[in-house]
């Protein structure tokens, strides 16, 4: 009676959880994420969204509250990820000339390719010529078209328009105040990429600038919100989320359970989203699988195949190695336990192996932990509490460096372009401590441990060479599982969650813990954010990606091996992650440390 009551609070608070994540997502639906810039919604122009030069400490650059108002020889850059993503691209300005020396107006398109090379569509206005344009044509280099046209007097506020399509531009300049047309021209450029930003600036004179709007003509997916589809989504994630803690086959096949969800969520998404030519184009060229939209296209299926070889041949090599070392490494362990009390052993490893994570990766360290569990001959409740600590632990320790997990490589190399010890800079100071925490809180569970015959590690002493390579292929799958999860998620993940406030996406990002933590990493995290918002969104996904077996590879891995079920996991790693997540939300939003 009393197992069953514990089984059902369980599922009640792991559900609850689940409801409190998604409809907060839910609830806040208004702010689906886009490309563009818009100030023609009436708000004032968002601060955040640029990055201000100046040539020399003796310029001056100013945003005040309803203008961005640009002086002496300086520039505003939209910062990355660029706003353009296309060949067909646009910037709309209104620009006012406050004071009329030099070229106080300067609006310019750029765009950025391999190699360094670069493009550009730069509107200008000057006392001598009027308005020009100057942009690079192919082989034949820059080119400038001046206009000729003074008109334009000091306070008159003008639109001006820069449009790229393909290889032609357009150039429009229009009065405000009876909207008359300035000037017109046409041109032609070969040098654009998919690549491009804007920046506004001057090069003498004060200009300000009042609207802004900055957009592609690309189809982006994540703007075509499809009920259908959210509802599909929310039904296979409580699936995922619940039917493993039911049904025992599911439980002891869990891999083979995720691909199959994974499967059916990227086919749902094929066949209810209308995806057109061109981002079906756009989907082949953008690379990796945390990149790619939600549907099957050929280069999902090859980063689904791909992705997983790299922790597979890992997982076998480090297999193979402690299949023919394991006496060596028994009898290594054991002196090691004689050497010290079980309960300061205990703590050693969580923190060890939290520590060395990020040097030599997750997936070492996750099997490393796996044959010292082997080796202990522990009861099994303790074992597992240990495994699961250790994994914590594992998972927090692997993302201080992009050696240790691939949410640090995408956070760091991918989306912010940082160096190698950014995360270390930033988020060390909230994961050694918590590192040590782990370990502290192990040396305490050791204290209630005595052998028994019911261990995780009794029937893999006896290991043989099939199960290495039955285990590498289960891994395998795990992974390929979680790519295709990942995508498949990605419309709740860019309809409901990224433009969250940062307390409710704190929470929100609890769904780390079944769903793969980079793939919500790489949609969220980007140079916009305020550091204070990415340590909050990292934090949580790092925490709650130790609740479940799917949350991280190193549960996969040792509970794979281990033969931990999800209710074994679940009944510890839910409550331990959830009291983390509440100490976390204390520190980083009420107390701001």
């Amino acid at each position: 009676m009393a197992r069953s009551l514990r089984r059902s609070v369980l599922v009640i608070i792991v559900l609850l959880l689940a409801v409190m994540m998604l409809t907060s997502g839910a609830l806040a639906s208004r702010t689906i994420i886009k490309d563009d810039f818009d100030r023609e919604d009436g708000k004032k122009p968002n601060k955040s969204t640029w990055n201000v030069t100046k040539a020399s400490e003796n310029d001056t650059v100013v945003i005040d509250d309803e203008t961005l108002l640009i002086e002496g020889e300086a520039f505003a850059k939209t910062k990355t990820p660029n706003p353009f993503h296309s060949l067909e691209l646009a910037i709309q300005v209104d620009v006012a000339i406050r004071e009329d020396t030099g070229e106080p107006v300067e609006i310019a398109v750029v765009s950025e390719g391999s190699k360094n090379t670069k493009a550009h569509v730069t509107v200008t206005y000057s006392d001598e010529n009027g308005w020009s344009v100057s942009w690079i044509s192919g082989e034949e280099g820059p080119q400038t078209k001046h206009s000729g046209i003074n008109t334009t007097a000091v306070d008159d506020w003008v639109r001006v328009e820069i449009e790229v399509e393909e290889k032609d531009f357009h150039v429009n300049v229009t009065k405000l105040s009876d909207e008359s047309e300035v000037w017109n021209y046409t041109g032609h450029t070969k040098k654009f990429t998919e690549k491009s930003h804007a920046t506004l600036g001057s090069k003498g004179g004060a200009v300000a600038y009042a609207k802004f709007r900055l957009y592609d003509h690309q189809y982006h997916w994540q703007d075509h919100k499809n009920n259908n589809v959210t509802i599909v989504m929310f039904a296979i994630f409580f699936t995922v989320l619940s039917l493993p803690f039911f049904i025992r086959k599911i439980e002891h096949n869990l891999e083979v359970f995720l691909f199959v969800m994974g499967f059916i969520a990227v086919t749902a998404n094929t066949l209810l989203m209308d995806f057109p030519e061109k981002a079906l184009e756009a989907a082949l060229a953008s690379g990796g699988a945390h990149s790619l939209p939600p549907i099957w296209t050929g280069a999902l299926v090859i980063a689904a195949i791909e992705d997983p070889l790299m922790i597979t041949v890992a997982v076998l090599a480090a297999g193979f190695v402690f299949h023919y070392g394991r006496d060596q490494f028994k009898a290594g362990i054991a002196k090691l336990i004689d050497k010290m009390s079980l309960k300061l052993f205990f703590a050693f490893i969580v923190i060890l192996l939290g520590m060395v994570a990020s040097i030599i990766t997750a997936i070492i360290a996750a099997l490393l932990l796996v044959e010292v569990i082997t080796v202990l001959q522990l009861d099994r409740k303790t074992e597992t509490e240990l495994t699961i600590l250790t994994c914590f632990s594992i998972g927090l320790g692997a993302a201080l460096t992009p050696v240790g997990e691939p949410l640090s490589t995408i956070v760091i190399v991918t989306k912010l372009q940082e160096d190698f010890f950014y995360l270390a800079r930033n988020i060390g100071q909230y994961i050694i401590p918590s590192v040590i925490a782990f370990g502290i809180i192990a040396y305490f569970y050791a204290g209630r441990s005595h052998v028994t015959r019911d261990t995780l590690s009794e029937d893999k002493v006896e290991e043989d060479v099939k199960e290495v390579f039955w285990r590498g292929l289960r891994v395998y799958i795990f992974v390929m599982a979680l790519v295709l999860l990942g995508t498949g998620f990605a419309p709740l993940i860019e309809w409901y969650i990224i433009k969250l406030h940062p307390m409710v996406l704190f929470w929100v990002n609890t769904s780390s813990a079944i769903l793969d933590n980079a793939t919500l990493a790489a949609a969220e995290i980007t140079k916009g954010m305020t550091q204070e918002q990415i340590n909050a969104a990292l934090m949580s996904l790092l925490f709650s990606g130790g609740m479940l077996i799917p949350g991280n590879i190193p549960n996969i891995i040792a509970a794979g091996k281990l033969h931990i079920t999800s209710k074994e996991w679940a009944k510890f790693g839910v409550p331990m992650g959830a009291v983390w997540l509440a100490i976390f939300f204390v520190i980083l939003f009420i107390l701001k440390i």
